[in-house]
């Protein structure tokens, strides 16, 4: 962040400021983006607390920081999501001229029912003090077998029985398998209703799942549905096996891939992108990811 402005006497506070050059109000209370002294920099983002005129019009405003994860203890991990900042009790004083123009930084259960969030929606699920690095709160809910709180930037299903969530690439789904899904029963939860009901009965009952006859489940989960609560500080203390570290498990097992190799390389510069990642671990088998990694590589077999 940069540094606090000097206030000037004189100020007298003032309920709302237009932004130069617009028609756009800010008002006590909004949440806006102000500008770096780094272009290369994202924006950053702050609520407004108030605003001060001094006696030669020069606009002051106060705010209250939001950080983004890599500016927090423990930086950005595969949890966060794009647009997750967290509210801080860093405050600031800086000159009204540096605001861009408004955001919206939604409540986290609210963000994950918006469709389609464009750039300027943004969403809290903690606070965090700068000084002593502690989050708030501390618990949170955790999801699949890898047990990390949910990111809804990341496509999960839902098991049918037990309403715990799983990332695709943790179950070993392709995302347009998932999708056409009316139901789905994770490993364990399937091997207690084969003993239940027997394997014949079974696939009756998820044969008459698929046609239909049950509510599809949603993709966002809910603080109901499981009762499994991890703490954050424990969560980012502790390594995660993240996809990098997935896709490296992945990619140093696959036969006829030498590690080392021009083509294993080439590979890694290929799954720097997140979605390409997320896309070869959710391949099949090693024989779909070989030959995926070839022809995005221009390698043709003899």
């Amino acid at each position: 962040m940069e540094f606090m402005a000097k206030l000037r006497s004189g100020e007298t506070d003032i309920n709302s400021y237009r932004i130069k050059g617009t028609e756009n109000i800010i008002r006590v209370g909004d949440c806006v983006l102000i500008r770096p002294s780094d272009a290369r920099k994202p924006k950053y983002v702050a609520c407004v607390e108030k605003f001060e005129k001094d006696n030669n019009n020069n606009v002051n405003v106060h705010v209250r920081w939001y950080y983004r994860p890599e500016e927090a203890f423990g930086g950005r991990r595969i949890f966060h999501g794009a647009n997750e900042l967290f509210l801080t009790d860093h405050y600031d004083v800086k000159s009204a001229d540096v605001i861009e123009g408004k955001c919206v930084v939604h409540p986290f259960n609210d963000y994950t029912k918006i469709d389609n969030p464009g750039p300027k929606d943004f969403y809290c699920r903690f606070e965090y003090k700068v000084d002593t690095q502690v989050f708030t709160p501390d618990d949170v809910q955790v999801y699949c077998i890898c047990e990390i709180p949910y990111n809804p930037d990341i496509f999960m299903v839902q098991c049918l029985r037990c309403r715990d969530r799983y990332h695709l690439a943790c179950v070993g789904l392709t995302i347009e398998k998932a999708k056409a899904m009316n139901q789905y029963l994770c490993s364990d939860c399937f091997s207690k209703c084969k003993e239940e009901v027997g394997e014949n009965n079974l696939n009756n009952f998820t044969d008459e799942e698929h046609n239909g006859n049950a509510k599809k489940p949603t993709q966002v989960p809910t603080e109901l549905e499981t009762s499994t609560q991890n703490s954050v500080t424990d969560i980012i203390k502790e390594p995660v096996m993240d996809s990098c570290t997935r896709m490296m498990n992945v990619l140093n097992n696959i036969d006829g891939l030498e590690c080392g190799s021009t083509l294993w390389l080439e590979a890694l510069q290929l799954l720097e992108d997140p979605v390409r990642r997320e896309m070869f671990l959710a391949m099949k088998n090693d024989a779909a990811r070989l030959a995926w990694i070839k022809l995005r590589c221009n390698i043709k077999d003899n």
